[in-house]
């Protein structure tokens, strides 16, 4: 996209509506929603906006990357050694399956990157897990992750670098097809 302060970026075309709604929607203000814009964090949008003075309220790019890598959020949690369920980084579908096998319980498959909250699969036996793990493969790397059971939650906190204020707890495990 070639918007002023943001054409040198190299930010993809197919992102020119989102950068042209985030650059000039307000002049004091820019706003974005991980779910909605998430690929254009990722892509450096809050730190050019930074670059140029303009106030942002969204995570620089590295830091939007715990969101869209499911793989790079596991490895950062493991060598933090936070609680997380078991996992395996993958782009090969025997591999993983291989993998899988010797870890004996179910698991869910997850693409790595941005799937718009379509790119997990629940599998209910060991059939839907091979089918999925098959099917996932050729779109690209993806994580097969110990499957947990029981409620899940979120805590997010909104950090200025030196502060930290958290929010309410939040849920959210919507599955395609469930009207929801």
């Amino acid at each position: 996209a070639q918007l002023e302060g943001f054409g040198s970026y190299g930010f993809p075309e197919s992102h020119a509506a989102s950068f042209a709604l985030i650059a000039y929607a307000s002049s004091w203000l820019k706003c974005w929603h991980p779910d909605v814009f998430c690929a254009a964090l990722v892509a450096g949008v809050a730190d050019r906006c930074a670059e140029l003075h303009i106030p942002c309220f969204g995570p620089t790019a590295s830091l939007a990357k715990l969101e869209s890598s499911k793989g790079f959020t596991r490895m950062l949690a493991d060598r933090l050694q936070l609680p997380s369920p078991a996992y395996h980084l993958s782009s090969d579908a025997q591999e993983a399956i291989d993998w899988w096998r010797a870890f004996g319980r179910p698991v869910v498959v997850k693409l790595d990157g941005l799937a718009a909250g379509k790119g997990v699969v629940v599998p209910a036996d060991d059939e839907e897990t091979l089918t999925a793990i098959r099917a996932i493969a050729p779109i690209g790397p993806f994580v097969l992750e110990e499957r947990l059971t029981g409620p899940e939650c979120s805590l997010l906190a909104l950090c200025d670098g030196t502060h930290a204020v958290a929010l309410p707890i939040a849920q959210d495990h919507k599955r395609i097809g469930d009207g929801d």
